[in-house]
């Protein structure tokens, strides 16, 4: 009764209360499989994490560290050890720690490793915010489960079937007996771990509807694309354009790995190819780790010299050498898998003031493009040679005549649609959320 009359009487007293008692958690991002030493990872999970340390208001977490579990081989390797050193220094308000002991099996038996830092707690909720499935698992095998501990999951795509697709199958209908038995098992585990959980985030509109329907979870889905920092400076791009002998020209950029799911050799090469059929002022880009593996593959090819680039930069260049292009390529065979991306370099490309040129079919990417006017879809699959000629030559006149907006518009979208700061909200609701 008296609590009735204290919140009639003091409305706002009482919610400030409430809400302040509602939000007290600490947030961990949990990450494995040396995913800690990838470049996209630095802004996927501890930018994601620094933003949350840093900007205040409703939700904001008492701290929020990163855990990164390993084998103890790359626990003691010196290299680990002072990339984690700089990470600490690049981001010096969110906890960074390392914890080795993942054997040969899977498991990761050095539980006590965690122990003072579960200990530090003090009865506060935690949630742990696991990228991947394989996090959530190494870690809620290894922990003792805790009325205050929270786990959600990062869904960056359905593993289930990329099983599939390394053995260029994507559809499980038409997947051979002894492959659709590896599916069906993954399937199955992949329904245990998230019915499991007190959350998923994932990272598309497409992929959250599969989900639902797929594995009928009951635990809310929040989607949070790969977002990035923020728009990234251009102040070099005619320095670079000048070092690459690109002044004047329509550069064309894949940049990636030469994995068989990015369809180096069947769409982008071949898309590039006509572009420089189209017009010799265009040149094809590639950058890439890759680099030998890729020349390879461009071998292939009678590119003209003057009209194609291949070469490999430090990882603190990728973002200047990007700038200086003029737009990006993310070309992706249709498929049910595809249809669920949301690739990294997505944002990166238009981070950089690249529009994005997008096969049709492979899911809500192309719908941005269109929609925001920060692209264009083209449909090369499976097309003979003169419709994709006819295509390049489309976007080449397009390139031409709307270089300069293009770079307002795709800087624009990403510095109000795109950035962890303009999922800040959404993201502290779900952990809310879960909280119950």
């Amino acid at each position: 009764m008296g609590r009735v009359k204290l919140q009639k009487k003091l409305p706002c007293i009482y919610m400030s209360y409430m809400e302040s008692r509602a939000v007290h958690y600490h947030l961990v991002h949990v990450i494995t499989g040396g995913e800690f030493l990838k470049p996209l990872v630095v802004n996927q999970v501890f930018e994601r994490a620094h933003t949350q340390a840093l900007t205040p208001g409703y939700g904001k977490p008492i701290s929020v560290s990163v855990w990164i579990l390993e084998p103890m081989r790359v626990f003691l390797s010196k290299y680990s050890a002072t990339y984690v050193r700089n990470l600490r220094r690049q981001f010096p308000n969110i906890n960074i720690q390392i914890f080795g002991g993942i054997n040969r099996w899977g498991n990761f038996p050095m539980r006590w490793m965690l122990f003072p830092f579960l200990s530090k707690r003090n009865g506060i909720y935690t949630i742990f915010h696991c990228r991947g499935e394989s996090s959530f698992e190494l870690l809620k095998s290894q922990i003792f489960l805790h009325s205050a501990y929270r786990f959600l999951v990062d869904i960056r795509g359905y593993w289930p079937l990329e099983l599939l697709s390394k053995f260029d199958v994507f559809s499980p209908e038409k997947a051979e007996s002894s492959i659709e038995v590896a599916y069906t098992d993954i399937k199955n585990r992949f329904d245990r771990i998230i019915k499991n959980v007190h959350g998923v985030f994932t990272v598309s509109n497409p992929l959250k509807q599969f989900l639902i329907k797929e594995h009928d979870i009951s635990s809310d889905v929040t989607v949070v694309p790969c977002c990035v920092e923020s728009a990234f400076s251009l102040e070099k791009r005619d320095l670079i354009r000048n070092q690459l002998g690109i002044s004047g020209k329509n550069a064309f950029l894949y940049l990636g790995s030469v994995t068989r799911y990015q369809h180096i050799e069947d769409l982008v090469l071949p898309f590039m190819y006509a572009l420089t059929r189209a017009s010799k002022e265009n040149v094809a880009v590639l950058l890439t780790q890759d680099i030998e593996a890729m020349k390879s593959l461009v071998r292939s090819f009678d590119f003209p010299k003057d009209q194609i680039i291949v070469r490999s930069v430090l990882k603190n260049e990728i973002n200047d050498f990007t700038s200086a292009m003029d737009a990006g390529l993310l070309l992706r065979a249709p498929s049910l898998l595809n249809s669920f991306a949301q690739p990294v370099k997505f944002g990166e490309y238009l981070a950089n003031g690249l529009p994005v040129i997008v096969e049709s079919g492979t899911g809500e990417v192309g719908d941005l493009v269109n929609y925001h006017g920060i692209g264009r879809v083209v449909s090369t699959y499976n097309m003979s040679t003169s419709e994709i000629d006819r295509q390049a030559f489309e976007i080449t006149r397009w390139i031409e005549k709307e270089r300069q907006t293009l770079s307002y518009k795709t800087r624009n979208f990403i510095s109000k649609e795109y950035t962890w700061r303009a999922y800040l909200e959404i993201e502290r609701s779900a952990y809310i959320m879960a909280l119950g």
